[in-house]
Formats: C-alpha cells, sequence, structure tokens
C-alpha cells in the first residue's frame, strides 16, 4: 500500500469514514475504487453476478439506495452495537482528548507516503496492540489525510492528529510528516488498483 486509502487511519475515525462512505455523505475516490473491485470480484465469483459491468451495476444500486448502509447498520447492531449506528454514530464512540492540524513542514508535491509507519504511529498513539492484552485507545488516530499528488505550500495542514493528550499529538504529528516525501514536480502516481 503506497498511501493510505481514504482519509482515516485509526479504529474509530475509519469507522465514521465507513457510515460517511455507505451513507453517500463522502465517498473517497480511492476508497471507492477498492471497495467496488472487491465487491465485483466477490459478486463474480460467487455466481451473484454474471459479469464485471452486472456486478458494478448491484454495487451502484447497493449503495445509491441505503441497502449496503442498512445491511451494516444491522450488522453492528447484531454485534451489541447501537440500532441506529449510522444516523449518530458518535454517540456510541468516544472522541479523542486532543485534535491537532498537522502542517507541512516542506513545500512540494506529496510524493510519497511511509504507510507503515503512519499504522506504527497510530499503535504508538495507542491505537493498536505491541503486546497481547494490551487495551486499544479507539480515539486515536490521523483523519484529514491528504492524498499523494497534492501541492502544498509550508504550513498548509496535510492532516490531523487525534490523541490522548499534547505531548503524544506533538510526537505522532512528526512521525507524521517524517513519513512523508516531497517532490518539485508533479509525481507520476500508480493506478489504484494495479497486479
Amino acid at each position: 500500500m503506497n498511501q493510505v486509502l481514504g482519509v482515516t487511519a485509526g479504529n474509530a475515525l475509519e469507522m465514521y469514514e465507513t457510515v460517511q462512505y455507505l451513507t453517500g455523505e463522502y465517498l473517497d475516490p480511492r476508497l471507492h475504487a477498492v471497495v467496488k473491485s472487491l465487491a465485483t470480484a466477490m459478486l463474480v465469483n460467487s455466481g451473484l453476478a454474471l459479469d464485471t459491468a452486472s456486478a458494478e451495476k448491484q454495487i451502484i444500486r447497493a449503495l445509491d439506495s441505503g441497502s449496503a448502509a442498512e445491511i451494516f447498520e444491522k450488522m453492528v447492531a447484531a454485534l451489541g452495537g447501537p440500532t441506529d449506528y449510522l444516523a449518530n454514530p458518535w454517540s456510541s464512540m468516544q472522541k479523542a482528548n486532543v485534535v491537532v492540524d498537522i502542517k507541512a513542514t516542506q513545500a512540494g508535491y506529496l510524493s510519497q507516503m511511509n504507510t507503515r509507519d503512519i499504522g506504527m504511529s497510530v499503535v504508538g498513539l495507542g491505537g493498536g496492540r505491541t503486546a497481547p492484552g494490551q487495551l486499544v485507545d479507539h480515539t486515536v488516530g490521523f483523519d484529514a489525510i491528504l492524498p499523494l499528488g497534492v501541492q502544498v505550500s509550508v504550513g498548509d495542514v496535510i492532516a490531523r492528529v487525534h490523541a490522548k493528550d499534547a505531548d503524544a499529538a506533538k510526537v505522532a504529528a512528526e512521525q507524521y510528516n517524517n513519513a512523508l516525501s516531497f517532490s518539485d514536480k508533479k509525481p507520476n502516481l500508480s493506478p489504484v488498483i494495479y497486479s
């Protein structure tokens, strides 16, 4: 994975992005391409669609009609979550104590993103385990993540960090910036899905 898929990294933040996706509030183009590709393969391979074109029609119909969102909400409820998760996602999820803008430390085009380092930064914030039995802080992570290829100036907001305190936010913001590379020229980006 050469960049974060979607605009979030972290448990509750990714769940909120899922709600936005399923309700049509915000469909990140790269996330949508991956979802369509995976769903198409599942529909065709299971025989529920004859071909790619009919599978894609089913996917769009499920999203546009709200049936995909309805089934997701039923799954959440069946797992012990709220029955109104789509309408009130934050009523059952906590938010981080501190949310801080991450500003670009250099100008240029975002050309590379070390997703492993960003993921490990989420773990460092408490959003993942480094040993069995550790508690996970579902509130922490990153959102408003800019994709590769965007041109920024020094001081532009390139993401936001959600943390338990200001010290953790400062460390994570520095780690996030260190996980990025910039170039003077617009980079040639890989296709979203490639083999």
